[in-house]
């Protein structure tokens, strides 16, 4: 994830939540046709998996969420926000 790990932007570099995402996005994207990965999510990252999912099923053999938040069809990024990191 961007700003994350060994990524070279830091936080003050993104606007947006897509912006954080978007490293594992163009991985994904470069990814050959008949390449399959194993997505392994921690953290806020675990946000960024359903991302990958919608955009790229073809090329995920799984998807891990370990300690990780995991969005469902209500989640609200904001709410959770809120409630775990602004306490």
């Amino acid at each position: 994830m961007a700003a994350a790990g060994v990524h070279p932007k830091h936080l003050e570099e993104l606007a947006s939540f897509s912006d954080y995402c978007n490293p594992l996005l163009e991985f994904m994207d470069a990814l050959t046709s008949d390449e399959r990965v194993i997505l392994v999510g921690h953290s806020v990252g675990g946000f960024c998996i359903p991302l990958a999912m919608e955009r790229y099923p073809q090329k995920i053999e799984v998807a891990v969420f370990i300690s990780s938040f995991m969005p469902g069809p209500d989640t609200d990024i904001l709410a959770i926000h809120q409630e775990y990191v602004t306490q």
